[in-house]
């Protein structure tokens, strides 16, 4: 396994990793520049632990393993919530693109999100001011569940409310014609629905 971390986080993560399974640990930003992508050579998972979100790293990373076709997933901090996911399986789900799309689209206050994470690209030192133990053990173990998932997991995204402690599992939905995992989806734009209508058309007019 090769563990990319940033920040105190996610070094405390990978130390809960390492202690349970072999892993090379290496920084995201070390490595997400090289064009090559020579260091997920061998990688047969990576995984990703982060102080905060990497919005433009993870989707560097994110082609480079759709190429490689190396499966990954990452566990993140924000101010109030612990994100780990999605899942990501080259060729047998969604992209880390289409997560995020489908992220802010959901996302009550799409403006303040875009606005954060423009700041967080500008401020290398921005982000959460600490964490504790736990959140690192719930995001190692969240990674190493990844790992060992099978393909139908693809996509597969947990949120821990860090005050309130819920925790919510969805489910990343591809977005169709996406520029890097669309090529999956077969069906012209429509064609899903007519072929769920037409039969339901069908007994109706029996």
């Amino acid at each position: 396994m090769l563990i990319l971390t940033e920040g105190r986080f996610g070094d405390a993560v990978a130390g809960i990793i390492t202690s349970q399974v072999d892993a090379t640990v290496r920084r995201l930003t070390d490595v997400i520049h090289d064009r090559r992508a020579e260091f997920l050579s061998g990688a047969p998972f990576v995984a990703v632990a982060l102080w905060r979100p990497y919005d433009e790293e993870c989707d560097a990373l994110d082609e480079a393993c759709w190429q490689a076709g190396v499966p990954w997933s990452s566990a993140h901090l924000t101010d109030d919530k612990l994100v780990c996911g999605p899942l990501t399986i080259p060729r047998h789900g969604p992209c880390y693109g289409c997560f995020r799309k489908r992220y802010l689209t959901h996302h009550r206050a799409p403006e303040r999100e875009l606005y954060v994470s423009r700041a967080y690209a500008h401020d290398p030192d921005l982000g959460p001011a600490g964490f504790v133990p736990a959140m690192a053990w719930i995001a190692a173990s969240g990674l190493l569940s990844d790992a060992r998932a099978p393909r139908t997991a693809a996509g597969r995204l947990r949120r821990i409310d860090l005050f309130a402690g819920g925790m919510i599992e969805t489910g990343v939905v591809g977005v169709h014609h996406c520029s890097r995992c669309g090529r999956q989806i077969t069906e012209r734009p429509g064609e899903s629905f007519v072929r769920q209508l037409v039969p339901a058309v069908q007994e109706l007019l029996q």
